[in-house]
């Protein structure tokens, strides 16, 4: 369902099987930016528009790094400026909801960031080529295999699918990959029951025999809300006692000014990184006006501090806002 208010609007961000095109989550009007998905089990395109450009090829060169930040992006060109040399990145890894890294026609991706596959949803035509699609990722270095994007809600771009619908997926498709690379539950929204940690709950709980390795969750809020961040990232690692991966995480359609969100990355990000329990994280978005500047061609201010910004975090335990 897509809706508009004065500034944004809105729809999913995700994927939805078979092939439709969507338009992309809280865009601001003023940007006059869009996404365009166009997607059969076999291709994925994305584009900026009005202008077709992507970030050029920076001259540093890619370092990978340990650091727990990723991105999720369309455009595999737009992780090209990001974990190169003399940066002090932390951002080292990178998802497009989808099974292969590629996003445009000539295969343009930063080699630094290692890419992580997604099984979306449960559609014949995914769960077929899953197999082989998720061996290549793990032939090109993918360390985790991610499952069903926000299947706890049914509207345009989720997964939109039942307990049982998981379960059984999950079974047939991620679980004969057990042992031999780490598997994520399926990443839920933070809403309320029987939504978000509550689906999640029935999911672990109904799928008996199966391997988890880690919990998937997604977080949107606004700019004031980091000490709610803090709490229900804790709620989720007390309610089943796995490492948690943040996929995503944002500031809802309330909005807030650059200096707004930048000061919420430089609270979030050290916290995040300090929590010993929070492997992995992914602001929303790589792609321009937010992550990239607006014409594409290299890091906004939120960019640059998402790539490298660092602070101390000695009392990451809290849940007052503060580290």
């Amino acid at each position: 369902m897509d809706f508009c208010d004065a500034k944004y609007c809105w729809t999913d961000h995700a994927l939805k099987l078979p092939q439709q095109s969507i338009r992309f989550l809280r865009l601001n009007h003023s940007d006059e930016q869009y996404i365009q998905y166009n997607i059969n089990s076999a291709s994925l395109s994305a584009y900026a528009s009005p202008s077709s450009e992507t970030a050029a090829a920076p001259s540093a060169t890619p370092v990978q790094n340990n650091g727990k930040r990723g991105l999720a992006y369309t455009n595999a060109s737009l992780t090209l400026p990001y974990s190169l040399s003399g940066q002090n990145s932390h951002v080292s890894w990178g998802y497009n909801w989808f099974y292969s890294r590629y996003t445009d026609n000539v295969n343009t991706t930063n080699p630094a960031i290692r890419f992580i596959p997604v099984l979306f949803n449960d559609a014949e035509d995914v769960m077929s080529v899953w197999p082989e699609k998720a061996q290549a990722a793990i032939d090109d270095g993918a360390d985790a295999l991610m499952s069903f994007n926000e299947p706890d809600l049914c509207y345009p771009g989720s997964a939109c699918m039942t307990i049982n619908q998981s379960v059984t997926a999950y079974k047939r498709a991620m679980q004969p990959f057990a042992g031999k690379i780490r598997l994520g539950a399926p990443a839920v929204t933070d809403g309320g029951a029987p939504t978000g940690l509550t689906y999640l709950r029935d999911f672990m709980g109904n799928c008996t025999g199966c391997t988890v390795d880690f919990i998937n969750i997604h977080w949107y809020n606004n700019v004031y809300a980091f000490s709610y961040l803090q709490y229900y990232v804790q709620q989720a690692y007390q309610m089943f006692g796995l490492p948690i991966w943040i996929t995503e995480f944002g500031i809802d359609g309330s909005g807030g000014t650059d200096a707004q969100y930048q000061a919420f990355l430089q609270q979030a990000l050290p916290w995040l990184d300090a929590v010993p329990y929070v492997e992995r994280y992914a602001w929303f978005l790589d792609a321009p006006g937010y992550l990239i500047n607006a014409n594409g061609s290299g890091l906004s201010a939120q960019g640059m501090i998402y790539n490298s910004y660092t602070a101390a975090c000695p009392n990451w335990n809290n849940t007052d806002g503060h580290c």
